[in-house]
Protein backbone atom coordinates (compact mmCIF):
# COMPACT_ATOMS: atom_id res chain seq x y z
CA UNK A 1 0.00 0.00 0.00
CA UNK A 2 3.00 2.23 0.28
CA UNK A 3 5.68 3.28 2.73
CA UNK A 4 4.70 4.68 6.14
CA UNK A 5 5.59 8.16 4.83
CA UNK A 6 2.83 8.06 2.20
CA UNK A 7 0.47 10.99 2.78
CA UNK A 8 -3.29 10.54 3.00
CA UNK A 9 -5.96 13.21 2.54
CA UNK A 10 -8.50 12.74 5.33
CA UNK A 11 -11.95 14.19 5.96
CA UNK A 12 -14.36 13.58 8.83
CA UNK A 13 -17.91 12.56 7.98
CA UNK A 14 -19.14 15.34 10.28
CA UNK A 15 -17.22 17.88 8.16
CA UNK A 16 -18.80 16.54 4.97
CA UNK A 17 -22.25 16.72 6.58
CA UNK A 18 -21.71 20.31 7.79
CA UNK A 19 -20.58 21.42 4.33
CA UNK A 20 -23.59 19.73 2.71
CA UNK A 21 -25.95 21.35 5.23
CA UNK A 22 -24.33 24.74 4.68
CA UNK A 23 -24.72 24.47 0.93
CA UNK A 24 -28.30 23.23 1.12
CA UNK A 25 -29.25 25.96 3.61
CA UNK A 26 -28.28 28.68 1.15
CA UNK A 27 -29.14 27.74 -2.46
CA UNK A 28 -28.00 31.19 -3.64
CA UNK A 29 -24.34 30.36 -2.97
CA UNK A 30 -22.23 30.47 -6.09
CA UNK A 31 -19.96 27.43 -5.79
CA UNK A 32 -18.11 25.12 -8.08
CA UNK A 33 -20.02 21.89 -8.76
CA UNK A 34 -17.07 20.00 -7.23
CA UNK A 35 -15.69 20.93 -3.82
CA UNK A 36 -12.50 19.31 -2.62
CA UNK A 37 -12.81 18.49 1.05
CA UNK A 38 -9.64 17.64 2.96
CA UNK A 39 -9.67 18.28 6.68
CA UNK A 40 -6.36 16.72 7.64
CA UNK A 41 -3.26 15.34 5.93
CA UNK A 42 -1.35 12.58 7.69
CA UNK A 43 1.18 10.00 6.67
CA UNK A 44 -0.09 6.43 6.86
CA UNK A 45 2.36 5.78 9.70
CA UNK A 46 1.25 8.82 11.70
CA UNK A 47 -2.43 8.04 11.13
CA UNK A 48 -1.90 4.48 12.35
CA UNK A 49 -0.12 5.73 15.49
CA UNK A 50 -2.90 8.25 16.14
CA UNK A 51 -5.35 5.34 16.04
CA UNK A 52 -3.15 3.31 18.37
CA UNK A 53 -1.97 0.97 15.62
CA UNK A 54 1.27 0.05 13.92
CA UNK A 55 1.37 0.39 10.15
CA UNK A 56 2.69 -2.52 8.09
CA UNK A 57 3.04 -2.06 4.35
CA UNK A 58 1.05 -4.58 2.34
CA UNK A 59 1.48 -5.47 -1.31
CA UNK A 60 -1.37 -4.47 -3.62
CA UNK A 61 -2.12 -8.15 -4.31
CA UNK A 62 -2.35 -9.00 -0.60
CA UNK A 63 -4.53 -5.93 0.00
CA UNK A 64 -6.83 -6.90 -2.87
CA UNK A 65 -7.20 -10.45 -1.54
CA UNK A 66 -8.01 -9.14 1.93
CA UNK A 67 -10.53 -6.59 0.60
CA UNK A 68 -12.20 -9.23 -1.57
CA UNK A 69 -12.61 -11.55 1.40
CA UNK A 70 -13.66 -8.79 3.81
CA UNK A 71 -16.16 -6.99 1.54
CA UNK A 72 -17.23 -10.00 -0.53
CA UNK A 73 -17.35 -7.82 -3.62
CA UNK A 74 -14.94 -7.79 -6.52
CA UNK A 75 -16.10 -4.30 -7.43
CA UNK A 76 -15.37 -2.94 -3.93
CA UNK A 77 -12.00 -4.72 -3.78
CA UNK A 78 -11.01 -3.36 -7.21
CA UNK A 79 -12.11 0.16 -6.30
CA UNK A 80 -10.29 0.22 -2.95
CA UNK A 81 -7.15 -1.31 -4.45
CA UNK A 82 -7.11 1.44 -7.10
CA UNK A 83 -7.72 4.08 -4.43
CA UNK A 84 -4.69 2.85 -2.43
CA UNK A 85 -2.65 2.90 -5.64
CA UNK A 86 -3.57 6.56 -6.14
CA UNK A 87 -2.59 7.39 -2.55
CA UNK A 88 0.68 5.52 -2.99
CA UNK A 89 1.56 7.32 -6.23
CA UNK A 90 0.39 10.83 -5.30
CA UNK A 91 1.26 10.71 -1.61
CA UNK A 92 4.95 9.92 -1.73
CA UNK A 93 6.42 13.32 -0.92
CA UNK A 94 4.53 15.23 -3.62
CA UNK A 95 2.84 17.65 -1.23
CA UNK A 96 -0.25 17.18 -3.38
CA UNK A 97 -2.71 17.06 -0.50
CA UNK A 98 -3.60 20.25 1.35
CA UNK A 99 -6.28 21.10 3.89
CA UNK A 100 -9.02 22.82 1.91
CA UNK A 101 -10.80 26.03 3.00
CA UNK A 102 -14.25 24.80 1.86
CA UNK A 103 -14.93 22.97 5.13
CA UNK A 104 -14.69 26.11 7.23
CA UNK A 105 -16.18 28.37 4.54
CA UNK A 106 -19.35 26.34 3.98
CA UNK A 107 -19.43 24.25 7.15
CA UNK A 108 -18.89 27.20 9.47
CA UNK A 109 -16.13 25.65 11.56
CA UNK A 110 -12.54 24.46 11.08
CA UNK A 111 -12.09 20.85 9.98
CA UNK A 112 -11.86 18.03 12.50
CA UNK A 113 -8.37 16.52 12.59
CA UNK A 114 -7.76 12.82 13.03
CA UNK A 115 -6.36 13.53 16.51
CA UNK A 116 -9.52 15.44 17.46
CA UNK A 117 -11.68 12.64 16.09
CA UNK A 118 -9.88 10.02 18.16
CA UNK A 119 -10.15 12.16 21.30
CA UNK A 120 -13.86 12.88 20.93
CA UNK A 121 -15.25 9.72 19.35
CA UNK A 122 -17.87 7.81 21.34
CA UNK A 123 -16.48 5.37 23.88
CA UNK A 124 -13.14 7.18 24.35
Amino acid sequence: MGPAATELPLVAAADVARVAAGLLADPTLDTDPILLLTGDVQTIGAAARTLGRTYHDTSPDAWHRWALEFYGSGHAADHLTKLWEIFRVLGEGTGRYQITPAIEKYGGHPPISLAEFTTHRPGH
